[in-house]
């Protein structure tokens, strides 16, 4: 059968939450976006007897094309397993959306490399262990609406992951030479990546300009009914 989002009477959210989602302050986000939206969580786990492990996610067509939005929140390839991966693509080729955060189990760090999820994302993760120090001084850009103007500076981060934006992408921000914030299309869904961490000395999160980021990029991704 052909796979298609179906909206539910509220916004269904998923989030997959790893080690720095908490950081990110997506919650206060998600609910001046949408103050009716239902968020179900699933939390990654790492290291131990068993290994890395996601302790929730729906393995059924019906479920996840139910939800408005999932969000990665600092979770690897090895949390999510191919079967995942693979559903999370034909979700959004199909008319989902994502939003990718960044952190130490993310992107090439979460070895996502060499998964589909390369395929989906408006990124390219060209090597493992890509996140890198931020030098300071280093300047950060607005290049769409996302903060006040003059304002941008206030979220440099101190890591951020070394991707590349792909052709045709959108970059909203940029951190030096680094895209920071990229959205982009997934067949008929739309993705977006957060590639600046909370990692380190940095109050990135912990600024009002960075709310104003997260309520532009959720705008971007629909959630606003």
């Amino acid at each position: 059968d052909r796979l298609l989002v179906r909206l539910q009477r509220f916004p269904q959210v998923l989030f997959l939450k790893g080690l720095l989602s908490p950081f990110y302050r997506v919650e206060a986000a998600l609910k001046r976006a949408s103050p009716t939206a239902k968020v179900e969580e699933g939390y990654a786990y790492n290291g131990g007897v068993f290994g890395a492990q996601l302790d929730f996610f729906p393995y059924d067509y019906d479920t996840l094309m139910s939800y408005d939005l999932v969000i990665l929140g600092d979770v690897g390839a090895a949390n999510l397993g191919e079967t995942a991966l693979e559903m999370l693509k034909d979700y959004c080729e199909h008319g989902g959306n994502l939003l990718v955060l960044g952190g130490p189990f993310a992107y090439g760090h979460g070895n996502c490399g060499n998964t589909v999820l390369n395929e989906i994302l408006p990124v390219v993760i060209q090597k493992p262990f890509d996140l890198r120090a931020v030098e300071k001084g280093t300047k950060v850009v607005c290049l769409r609406d996302l903060v006040s103007p003059g304002t941008a500076q206030a979220l440099r981060p101190a890591y951020i992951h070394e991707v590349k934006a792909k052709p045709g992408a959108d970059v909203l921000m940029t951190c030096g030479a680094w895209p920071m914030i990229v959205m982009g299309k997934c067949g008929s869904g739309r993705v977006a990546c957060v590639t600046a961490t909370p990692l380190g000395e940095s109050n990135l999160c912990d600024t009002p300009q960075w709310q104003e980021v997260l309520d532009g990029v959720l705008k971007e991704l629909g959630l606003n009914r």
